[in-house]
């Protein structure tokens, strides 16, 4: 993991999966284009030696893989509308201020109200304690 280049990627976006992701039971239930919710600043530069990329997206070029029955995942199913409105204003400053993530403060106002739910990303939670119960 290091810094994305892209800089942080927070909210509720988009993430697509590859030819591997439709196939991988981690991934059951999720779907190309699905909204996920997530904060992050850091991505997967270089995958694991054998690992397979599941899941990208237009700032993180991969959002999950699988190496062997080890996953990474990098969006937060746990991350409800709300819980991610707290961060918002908690982190407002800084994302205002100084990462210039967002414009100004009725920039700030505007993007808390465009998380959603992702009840298909709950769906990669669920999967991935059925994996390990089995």
């Amino acid at each position: 993991m290091e810094p994305n280049p892209r800089g942080r990627e927070m909210g509720s976006v988009p993430i697509f999966l590859t030819p591997e992701g439709e196939r991988s039971p981690l991934l059951a239930g999720l779907r190309s284009g699905d909204l996920v919710n997530l904060i992050h600043r850091t991505h997967v530069s270089q995958l694991p030696p054998g690992a397979e990329r599941l899941a990208f997206n237009r700032i993180t070029p991969t959002q999950a893989f699988q190496t062997g029955r080890s996953f990474g995942y990098q969006p937060h199913p746990e991350l409800t509308p709300e819980r991610l409105r707290m961060l918002t204003d908690l982190y407002g400053p800084v994302l205002v201020r100084v990462e210039h993530f967002l414009e100004n403060n009725a920039h700030l106002e505007d993007f808390k109200t465009s998380f959603r739910e992702a009840p298909s990303s709950m769906a990669v939670l669920k999967n991935f304690v059925d994996m390990t119960l089995s």
